[in-house]
């Protein structure tokens, strides 16, 4: 569903955010994005894996997750995908939940209980988080500073997040990279910085009360504008069930 109107002035104009599921039903209307999202995480993901530590990317963590999201760029009829990531839903007080692969093999022992002993009972992750090597550095239109899609990419996330109406959000972020700088900005926490794929990475969470909006004045409106006229496609039921 749209959530707004679109804005033809906006410093945006160029881009859309959709939100897919991981799994659509028969007949999706946009299975040649979706597929297109796919290709582009198994691209991204599987080398960059192989890389780090010889990790075998799965695509059942692709299928898992809750929403896919996207950011493209729209050029007359073409899509390029600017950035993307997944986002899973958990409910915390679920023991299947709490043992999914997710949770033992990313975080530390402690942090489920860490968390629920702050209230939390549902969670939304914040992973694969990813911006083509060709907008790491853009210029944005109408201005002349540089744009950080990374900040952009989070926004959208954490819009998510509040959207879904979760406690807490969370995710791995790679240090050597200051991802975990790059979430604090948006109010996360960041536990100490531990090894995974062979490269030094944080846990970083924050409780929905203390979500922050982007401190970059053009990035938070870019999110603004982004938002308003993102697309979330719901699951549905299979239409051929339907016609049967």
């Amino acid at each position: 569903m749209a959530m707004r109107n679109h804005n033809s002035s906006s410093i945006s104009e160029d881009f859309v955010y959709h939100l897919f599921p991981s799994n659509p039903p028969v007949g999706f209307e946009h299975q040649d994005l979706h597929d297109l999202a796919f290709q582009y995480w198994q691209n991204f993901w599987s080398p960059l894996l192989l890389e780090l530590d010889g990790t075998i990317l799965s695509p059942a963590d692709f299928f898992r997750q809750s929403w896919i999201g996207v950011l493209f760029e729209r050029r007359a009829r073409e899509h390029r995908i600017v950035g993307l990531h997944t986002a899973t839903l958990f409910n915390l007080e679920s023991l299947a939940c709490t043992s999914h692969p997710y949770f033992t093999t990313s975080y530390e022992n402690d942090f489920v209980p860490f968390l629920k002993e702050r209230g939390a009972r549902s969670l939304m992750s914040i992973e694969f988080l990813t911006i083509d090597k060709d907008f790491r550095r853009n210029q944005l239109k109408g201005t002349s500073r540089e744009i950080s899609f990374i900040h952009i990419m989070l926004g959208l996330a954490f819009n998510l997040a509040q959207r879904e109406k979760v406690d807490v959000t969370a995710g791995v972020g790679r240090a050597d990279l200051k991802a975990d700088q790059r979430a604090r900005d948006f109010g996360m926490t960041s536990r100490s910085i531990r090894s995974m794929h062979n490269v030094p990475v944080t846990t970083d969470f924050v409780l929905a009360e203390n979500i922050r909006s982007c401190p970059l004045k053009n990035e938070r409106k870019f999110i603004s504008e982004v938002w308003s006229r993102s697309y979330a496609f719901e699951p549905h039921s299979n239409p051929l069930q339907e016609a049967a």
